[in-house]
């Protein structure tokens, strides 16, 4: 684990357990196994007002909803596809239409396809 990943992971801790004191604080102990929810999702915002003590799954499923929901916002239309015959085994494989034809079903066959290709060159 790289320096930088163990300080955000100490940092998160270190946020995590004083979101934990300062709700305990103001309100005695959490229930077991609750977490501690952040309303404006700033976990440097410790401040009582914007703490909510909350059971796992309702947490998750809250956090969940807002990935959704920010999802549904900048979502796009899903990319249309085509069908097409892989050059180098013949299987029918899908595409994203747009951008370079597709020519391959896996990076196996396109790597196969390339090997190929050179030692018709050396041969050739």
């Amino acid at each position: 684990m790289s320096d930088q990943n163990q300080q955000r992971n100490y940092d998160r801790g270190y946020q995590t357990q004083l979101a934990r004191r300062e709700w305990q604080r103001h309100h005695g102990n959490i229930p077991h196994g609750w977490e501690i929810h952040h309303i404006d999702r700033n976990r440097n915002h410790n401040h009582i007002d914007n703490l909510v003590a909350m059971a796992p799954l309702d947490h998750r499923a809250l956090h969940a909803e807002e990935r959704n929901a920010a999802l549904a916002v900048g979502r796009k239309k899903p990319h249309a596809t085509i069908q097409f015959l892989c050059d180098e085994c013949g299987n029918t494989a899908v595409a994203k239409v747009g951008g370079n034809r597709a020519r391959f079903c896996s990076h196996a066959c396109q790597c196969r396809a390339y090997r190929r290709r050179l030692k018709e060159r050396q041969h050739g």
